[in-house]
């Protein structure tokens, strides 16, 4: 799953450029954090991006990217995630479909899921749900998961979210909430924005912490408020599973 969604961005990447009227927008972004799971803290520095690209008409699509290194205890370990977006775009609202993988230190999901998007004013809402398979110890599960996020631009460049996902893992018996709020801020006439976020999950009915703070250059946007319309639109990392994204 994971190669079939990378292989979609690449070629996406080769599109793009052949598509000279094709409108290309993105970001790569930087960040250090630590998790606290059962008073263990976990150092995290992680790396991501976006972009977004003309498809057809009020069609569109994202890609995402993101690689967290953590160090706990003298022991580093990798997760990573890809996802795939299409989604059909018109002056206030998007609708579309998403693939993701997630590979983590006991295995992978992927999941197949619906999302929506809508722009009142200042306030930005987005929701999605999505059905797919966890594998991990040699045994597979299936999974749903929920998730909504608002945010509010104080001012075109200034923004705050906040969000939630609830996750069901097929007889595991238990729900796995996550919530939270993050925050960026773009620099007047720079393409460079700063950015900081904390999430807390209930999993196992053990409580993880974590996070983050980093630095996000961009392209082809003039503003935050302005990405969420001209893309890329989806947002990542709100409300999302310690490890997994």
């Amino acid at each position: 799953m994971r190669t079939l969604l990378l292989g979609a961005a690449a070629a996406a990447a080769l599109i793009v450029p052949a598509q000279a009227s094709a409108q290309t927008n993105g970001y790569v972004d930087l960040s250090i954090g630590q998790t606290d799971i059962a008073s263990e803290d976990i150092d995290n520095i992680g790396l991501g991006g976006a972009v977004a690209v003309d498809l057809s008409g009020n069609w569109r699509a994202q890609f995402d990217v993101d690689t967290t290194r953590s160090s706990v205890d003298g022991a580093d370990f990798t997760t990573s995630s890809t996802a795939a977006h299409v989604y059909y775009e018109g002056p206030t609202w998007a609708v579309g479909g998403v693939l993701t993988s997630r590979d983590f230190v006991f295995g992978n999901e992927w999941s197949l899921g619906i999302e929506g998007q809508a722009h009142m004013g200042a306030l930005v809402l987005e929701g999605g749900a999505a059905i797919g398979t966890l594998e991990g110890f040699g045994d597979e599960a299936g999974t749903t998961n929920l998730d909504a996020s608002a945010t509010w631009y104080v001012t075109p460049d200034f923004s705050v979210a906040a969000g939630a996902s609830m996750l069901d893992i097929e007889d595991l018996g238990d729900e796995v909430t996550t919530y939270g709020i993050d925050g960026e801020y773009k620099f007047a006439g720079s393409a460079f924005s700063a950015f900081a976020g904390w999430s807390t999950s209930d999993v196992d009915s053990e409580d993880v912490d974590t996070w983050r703070i980093g630095g996000r250059y961009a392209f082809g946007d003039d503003t935050l408020q302005g990405r969420r319309s001209t893309g890329p639109r989806w947002s990542r990392g709100l409300g999302s599973l310690p490890f997994i994204s």
